[in-house]
């Protein structure tokens, strides 16, 4: 026994030294009076994985599944890192903390194989079908029983396949959900009969990142912008894979203190809403990183691209710089080939303004910012009085039925004036008024338009833009194949 327990010592004087956000934190053991060896872990307040779904009627939605899959691939991601197999993955040694949100891995290593004297493990259901074999364990030994876990997190179900004979759980048992897809395909790739098709922990981390969630901890937040075309944001430093980036922490919502905590079910309607804004990838659309939230549960917050030269609005309105005509019919080009991008992904905007325009590369490029996936996130707000005049009548009308691409039509005509001009279109009106002089049809003085040479080309454009009547707006497809050829050859 002496040998035993000097074993026991090394090994969890090793493990004590280990660190991780999902790792559960090892103290020590201790020997009671019959012999048995006791593992001292950090108390789990919300229990295991296994008693969540099998013993309460708490709802697992796919978001919440990813992310608890998540984070055990990182925590095993830890793990391996350090050389260490875990070698009894599975729900009942995955443990809940903080109302369900954190997942922590325990029982890690060889103290469980001292623990159980080198017995059979409970957990014989997710061993690898060449454990079972010949008993060698290596790191894609692990990797089979992560996928078993991910379709029992997934299925909320306990797996009958006989995996000796090639079986595998049924994927058809897992939850319905538009990207459950992807997940079955990394489950099937974990489960493989040969080890080496499996992908390693790393790649898991990288592969199942559909999950949009920064860490708090990760931001270092910097100046805060005033309220705008970005409402409330801040420039932050995000950092990620050893790197620091420069962030735009945009304010998605903001309790007090004092206010209740964001509900479950807003902060999943929320999760999709992130999730959904990762998938927009395009030279002029703004990338979105993710979504973060304060450790009180009261504040989330949207990370975006942080851009150097500001908005459209910015460049025309609070600085001196100059740009050639066609770099400005350029922007609008690229504003268009945004927007369209948008509209083919399933997203359309009701209005764009210059403030979510943002510039990059001394002033070259041009990036649709502030796109939503759904009504609630890009619902016209009448609070927010600086995006009145971008805003198409029928939307001010409030008329049933409007098209909402040719409403946003509207205000790329309006912006398209702006950006010509160097004018903020209705300076000369009260911005309370704004809403019923547009109804009323009355547009800019297309005439404060800078004369340029194509300026006989541009101003029929912007006019069909802001036509009173949206069936006579062009489209942005048109649009955007009428700048092209302005632009072709001058740039």
């Amino acid at each position: 026994m002496h040998k035993k327990q000097k074993a026991i010592q090394k090994e969890i004087h090793d493990l004590k030294a280990l660190y991780h956000a999902n790792i559960a934190k090892l103290y020590g053991f201790s020997i009671d009076r019959e012999d048995r060896i006791l593992m001292l872990v950090e108390y789990a307040d919300c229990g295991s994985l296994c008693n969540l779904l099998y013993r309460t009627d708490n709802e697992v939605t796919f978001y919440t599944g990813l992310d608890w899959i998540l984070q055990c691939a990182e925590g095993m991601e830890y793990l391996h890192g350090k050389n260490i197999l875990h070698q009894d993955l599975k729900t009942e040694n995955l443990l809940l903390f903080d109302n369900f949100r954190i997942l922590k891995i325990c029982d890690y290593g060889r103290v469980k194989e001292f623990a159980t004297m080198n017995k059979e493990f409970s957990g014989i259901d997710k061993r690898a079908p060449e454990v079972r074999t010949n008993g060698k364990y290596t790191a894609k030994s692990d990797v089979f029983s992560f996928a078993l876990l991910s379709w029992e997190v997934m299925s909320r179900k306990k797996s009958l396949a006989n995996i000796m004979n090639g079986d595998r759980p049924n994927l058809i048992e897992m939850m319905k959900h538009e990207d459950i897809d992807v997940v079955k395909s990394i489950i099937k790739k974990c489960w493989d009969q040969d080890p080496d098709k499996r992908p390693s922990m790393k790649e898991l981390c990288v592969l199942l990142k559909i999950h949009p969630f920064i860490n708090f901890d990760d931001i270092q937040f910097g100046k805060r912008f005033e309220r705008g075309g970005f409402g409330v944001s801040y420039k932050a430093i995000w950092k990620t894979e050893g790197q620091e980036k420069d962030v735009n922490a945009k304010i998605h919502s903001d309790k007090t203190s004092n206010s209740e905590k964001i509900s479950r079910r807003t902060e999943m309607l929320f999760l999709k809403k992130a999730h959904n804004l990762k998938q927009m990838k395009h030279e002029n659309v703004g990338t979105f990183y993710g979504a973060s939230k304060d450790p009180k549960n009261t504040i989330y917050f949207l990370l975006y691209e942080y851009s150097e030269c500001g908005s459209v609005y910015n460049f025309l309105h609070r600085t001196k710089n100059e740009l050639a005509y066609v770099e400005k019919i350029n922007w609008m080009l690229q504003c268009a080939k945004g927007v369209e991008y948008l509209w083919s992904q399933g997203i359309t905007l009701r209005f764009i303004k210059p403030q979510t325009l943002m510039l990059f590369d001394v002033f070259r490029t041009l990036k649709v910012f502030e796109y939503n996936s759904s009504k609630e996130l890009s619902k016209f707000n009448k609070q927010e009085m600086v995006q009145f005049a971008y805003i198409a009548p029928e939307i001010h009308a409030a008329r049933k039925n409007s098209d909402f691409k040719k409403s946003l039509v509207f205000s790329f005509g309006i912006i398209f004036w702006e950006v010509m001009s160097g004018k903020e279109p209705f300076h000369d009106y009260e911005i309370a008024d704004v809403p019923k002089i547009i109804i009323s049809g009355s547009r800019p003085n297309i005439d404060d338009i800078k004369s340029c040479n194509d300026a006989y080309l541009i101003k029929p454009i912007i006019e069909k833009c802001w036509d009173q009547n949206a069936e006579n707006r062009p489209t942005i497809t048109e649009l955007s194949s009428l700048l092209s050829y302005l632009t072709a050859g001058k740039l």
